[in-house]
């Protein structure tokens, strides 16, 4: 049974799909995934007819915009102009803020695959990397959600907010399974 407040939000995501606002809808899906666990995400993604792939990418695309600090006002000009799945592939890829002007008047004609060919995924940029910590990748919100997990379940000892300490506390647990 939705809380008031999950029931709200999904009148608010089922409007933003009737209205066609993939902005909208990634805004309040990204709400919903904050307030809830992963678990009944899936299921409230079920209930309302999201796949849990796409639920996922747009969620993904307010916490990239977080984490390289754009305005809600821009990431909702960038997906008008060259959709969510570009927009998605262009976030997650980029480690510092760029136009958004200069993005859709580059990118707006050009297909999914070759962009997916530029912009490569963190997993192929990680293989390229040096010793590269797992959190700098991380949001905010999903950084203090790691690190009350480890926490709670592992023995993290109080990080301070150091990334660094989340990495070795985050490296120690799968060194030990």
């Amino acid at each position: 049974m939705p809380t008031k407040l999950e029931t709200k939000i999904i009148k608010q995501i089922r409007q933003a799909r009737a209205d066609n606002d993939d902005f909208n809808l990634a805004l309040q899906l990204d709400v919903l995934h904050s307030n809830i666990e992963e678990s009944s995400f899936r299921s409230m993604l079920d209930e309302i007819g999201i796949g849990y792939r796409t639920g996922r990418y747009l969620v993904g695309i307010i916490d990239d915009a977080d984490r390289l600090k754009y305005p809600h006002e821009d990431i909702q000009v960038l997906m008008q102009g060259i959709g969510w799945t570009k927009s998605a592939i262009i976030l997650r890829s980029l480690t510092r803020r760029r136009s958004v002007a200069n993005l859709i008047k580059k990118y707006r004609s050009t297909t999914v695959s070759a962009l997916r060919n530029e912009f490569p995924s963190p997993a192929a940029k990680r293989d390229h990397a040096s010793k590269r910590q797992f959190a700098a990748f991380l949001t905010d919100s999903r950084y203090r959600k790691l690190i009350r997990y480890l926490e709670k379940h592992h023995d993290l000892p109080k990080t301070k907010g150091k990334r660094k300490d989340v990495s070795k506390a985050f490296s120690a647990l799968v060194d030990s399974l």
